[in-house]
């Protein structure tokens, strides 16, 4: 299949040359890329016609007709999946027109979207909280010749993984993948928060123990520095570690498109600079003296890209600010030295967890976790009292029973009592911008189409947990604001993931606010 699919891109790739940009290229895509490589992973499709509902018209392309008419959308490889191409066209995305159509249809759980770049797989998402799908960047695969990426995307989409029939999406391979991949992630979590306890501990006694850290020994022994304060610095040291993996993962270093940066930037910072840099030399530790502190020296450089403006555009990044990329919010380990051993070991427990049944280590996917999981993790930690200890006549640190926790009435907020609260607060505030924008701000002019009412509507309100923890309450609060606000934008009841990105940042940047008596929760 892999040497089949080559040729076929190969072959796609000349004609693709002579597609005017400005025409769409369906055609050619479907012809002569999308078509073909859909018959070697077992797909038999034919075009469609496209199918009435609640008045509604879906004109979904194509159906796998030898897997219960299987609905497989294919635009072409100048269109994007999360924009309409022009007014004139038609009335929703890619993405959107699919994600609607699985929403409201009966008869499937799962379809593939692709502009011949791209190709996704979409679920059924009306039970799901947020938007889900599995994307698979067909370009960079082919170009780059990631035989291994290729092997999972063949076993994973192989139409043998689909619904035989209509209806019977609930009994498919794909079904049995998706709900092993939540039990996996509630895995993850639990090895999450191991990972983040020991990775502290592994820190703060690499600090304490290395020869040249004299003067961090000393501040320890005459009590200048609490363990309190210590733990705090060794916290926000893993929680930046944490906060650049996801941004890594999720492609969100750089501004979208890259932003201002080069692509001599780009590449500069993943190769030298990023933490998936930093991770890929802890899957072969044995390669790196243990004794030497360069990874360090190293990792702090990567940390001034994003304390100080002035670093980091010589990136083309931006300083990110914000109470755990302050300059001096590493304290004094920023002038102290760990060697490569504890380094390295602590990115190993960040990056890998250990799966008792298989006894295999699999790498921790950052790009999907929830922010909420680090403020679990974090709340987690509440349940412990950072100390000092004394291993012959050396300083150690340590953790033991607290009660942090009870005493500031910390509680983690489960899911199934944000919901209802943000229904309950929130829903109606919605509905009230929604339908009477004017009456929700009285000095909008009258002329304003009422698209922009709504919009500005919308973005004045603002929401306030005034004890905010790790922020659950108020992003979920974001989202319902920022779903609302991407379909008064774009006009589709199920907004694009671009469309959903763009109106989040814009939410929690006009009507979020949080305050808490811990500083590190805000």
């Amino acid at each position: 299949a892999w040497s089949t699919i080559r040729g076929l891109w190969q072959t796609f790739s000349k004609r693709r040359e002579r597609i005017d940009p400005e025409e769409s290229g369906t055609s050619e895509t479907r012809n002569f890329w999308m078509l073909p490589f859909l018959a070697t992973l077992g797909y038999d499709v034919e075009k469609a016609n496209a199918e009435l509902i609640d008045g509604k018209t879906y004109a979904i392309s194509h159906r796998a007709m030898n897997i219960g008419e299987f609905p497989i959308h294919i635009a072409g490889i100048n269109d994007s999946l999360d924009r309409r191409r022009d007014n004139s066209g038609p009335r929703l995305s890619p993405h959107a027109l699919v994600q609607e159509y699985l929403n409201k249809t009966e008869d499937h759980l799962y379809a593939l979207i692709t502009n011949g770049i791209h190709l996704r797989l979409l679920r059924d998402a009306t039970r799901l909280v947020r938007q889900a799908y599995l994307e698979f960047n067909l370009e960079k695969m082919m170009e780059e010749e990631l035989f291994a990426d290729f092997a999972v995307l063949y076993r994973a989409l192989h139409a043998t993984r689909m619904p035989r029939q209509k209806g019977e999406g609930e009994t498919s391979i794909i079904e049995i993948y998706h709900q092993e991949s939540l039990e996996a992630g509630s895995r993850i979590r639990e090895k999450l928060s191991e990972a983040v306890e020991f990775s502290i501990k592994q820190m703060a006694n690499g600090f304490l123990k290395h020869p040249e850290n004299e003067m961090l020994r000393e501040v320890v022994a005459e009590g200048t520095m609490s363990a309190d304060a210590f733990y705090l610095h060794s916290l926000r040291l893993i929680y930046r570690v944490l906060f650049l993996l996801v941004i890594e993962d999720r492609g969100l270093v750089f501004p979208d498109k890259g932003g201002n940066a080069t692509k001599k930037q780009r590449e500069t910072y993943f190769q030298y600079y990023s933490i998936s840099h930093l991770r890929q030399i802890a899957s072969r530790r044995i390669f790196v003296d243990g004794n030497k502190h360069d990874l360090w020296e190293s990792l702090k450089v990567t940390f001034r890209l994003f304390e100080e403006q002035q670093s980091a555009q010589k990136l083309g990044l931006q300083a990110l600010g914000s109470g755990i990329f302050e300059p001096g919010a590493l304290g004094v380990l920023s002038h102290s030295i760990i060697d490569n051993a504890h380094l390295l070991e602590m990115m190993h427990r960040l990056s890998f967890f250990r799966d008792d049944e298989r006894r295999i280590w699999v790498k921790v996917n950052y790009s999907d976790l929830d922010v909420e999981e680090f403020g679990s993790v974090y709340e987690g930690l509440l349940e412990y009292q950072p100390v000092f200890t004394d291993e012959n006549s050396m300083p150690g640190f340590s953790f033991e029973k607290g009660d942090a926790r009870s005493k500031s009435g910390s509680h983690y907020t489960p899911e199934e009592l944000v919901r209802p609260l943000i229904k309950h607060s929130l829903d109606y505030i919605i509905d009230d911008c929604l339908k009477k924008p004017q009456e929700r701000l009285k000095n909008l002019p009258a002329n304003l189409p009422l698209k922009v009412m709504q919009e500005k509507a919308l973005q004045a309100i603002t929401v306030c947990d005034v004890a905010c923890g790790s922020g659950h309450i108020l992003l979920s609060a974001a989202r319902r604001i920022a779903t609302e606000l991407a379909k008064v934008r774009t006009g589709e009841d199920q907004p694009s993931p671009a469309a959903m990105r763009s109106a989040m940042r814009d939410t929690i940047k006009t009507c979020i606010y949080g305050v808490d008596k811990n500083p590190l929760a805000v």
